[in-house]
């Protein structure tokens, strides 16, 4: 596989002895024809990478701002296709790294394959997966949705397809964007995007109701809960080829053999397996969870992110990056100096909420506090 973009970053702020700035936007907020301005201000401010978020209606990851964010890109009528076609307008103006970020489920509902295709045809450098299990992503265990699973293998992985769904009480029958009633199940729909009224097959329904703030999964406990399954569901192969070493059709596999990096989760719970499998299925960079719990703003930095970078340092050579709860430039500061990358991603969703309906003011803000953390983000020793 040739070197990506993301890879080609890495080395350079390495030569220059300073971490990369990496920025995430939801794709679509506020609308689709916003986001290339939104990235080109960014990269004017000296933003080095962006992580362009495929928005989703049960972003189980993120905290209250980034879940407007993606509630805002849903009813502007952002899909999968119209991120890929943001990427290809982006292309047109630069080569700055762009990830893919994004939940399992819209990928499964696009196609795997074709996703990696569309992907790196559109310019798209790398994948992460927000909640794709470490432990299955190099074998065939997260298939594509209609093939058959093998019988008497493991259940797909819970964000994957739904629970409940022979479920017959209220929440099974809820139309799609009606408040659930208190005490009721989840709708079978939150899990796999559904939206009947989008001529957009892979569209994803309107967030219903705002996720309350704490009550989320902690990051390292969003993936699918099934990494253990090793019978014949998780050993089926794919159509597709994969690389060397690695499952034909597993999602490594396919990514890899597009040309796209693939980049995983570590948390503070992580342990040392998964910590290794991280670094050993990623490639781009290692992303680490600062702190446990969902995106979001915080006042302080978490004292579990130093202890996770030497831990990760241990078993790769692989650039780190660090994301969740970075949001001011005196952060950012802090984070370079132990860090190969630093994600700013809730500080720059609530910037562009603010300043939605004026295109210009949002540019110049967006662009302003860009510079403001790469002036704190100091050159190392």
């Amino acid at each position: 596989m040739q070197p990506t973009r993301i890879q080609l970053l890495f080395d350079e702020v390495k030569k220059q002895s300073r971490a990369a700035l990496i920025a995430y936007v939801t794709a679509g907020d506020p609308t689709p024809e916003r986001t290339p301005g939104i990235v080109a201000a960014l990269e004017r401010g000296g933003v080095d990478l962006i992580e362009l978020g495929v928005p989703f209606s049960d972003p189980i990851a993120d905290g209250p701002v980034i879940q407007r964010g993606a509630d805002r890109a849903l009813r502007a009528g952002t899909s999968v296709s119209k991120v890929l076609e943001m990427a290809r307008k982006i292309r047109e103006h630069s080569e700055i790294p762009l990830l893919l970020f994004t939940y399992m489920n819209p990928v499964l509902r696009y196609g795997l394959e074709r996703l990696a295709a569309d992907a790196k045809a559109a310019g798209i450098d790398g994948c992460l997966l927000t909640d794709l299990s470490v432990e299955e992503a190099g074998t065939g265990a997260a298939r594509p949705i209609g093939q058959p699973q093998a019988p008497g293998t493991s259940a797909e992985p819970a964000s994957v397809v739904p629970a409940n769904a022979s479920d017959t009480g209220t929440g099974a029958a809820r139309p799609i964007g009606q408040p659930q009633a208190p005490g009721t199940s989840a709708e079978p729909d939150s899990v796999v995007p559904a939206n009947s009224s989008s001529t957009d097959p892979e569209a994803a329904r309107p967030i219903g109701q705002p996720q309350t703030p704490g009550t989320s999964a902690e990051p390292d406990s969003v993936v699918p809960a099934n990494s253990s399954s090793g019978g014949p569901e998780a050993a089926r192969p794919f159509e597709s080829q994969g690389t060397p070493g690695v499952p034909a059709g597993s999602y490594i596999g396919v990514m890899r053999s597009a040309g796209l990096d693939t980049v995983f989760l570590a948390a503070p719970t992580s342990t040392d397996a998964r910590l290794k499998l991280a670094a050993q299925y990623s490639s781009g960079f290692v992303y680490l969870v600062s702190r446990t719990g969902v995106t979001g703003e915080r006042a302080a930095l978490s004292n579990t992110l130093e202890p996770l970078i030497a831990r990760t340092r241990a078993v790769t050579n692989l650039p780190l990056a660090a994301g969740f709860g970075i949001s001011t430039p005196e952060q950012a500061g802090v984070v370079a100096k132990m860090a190969d990358g630093v994600v700013v991603g809730s500080a720059i969703v609530r910037m562009i909420e603010k300043n939605a309906s004026s295109f210009e003011k949002c540019e110049a803000e967006l662009e302003a506090f860009a510079r403001s953390l790469r002036d704190k983000m100091s050159w190392r020793a």
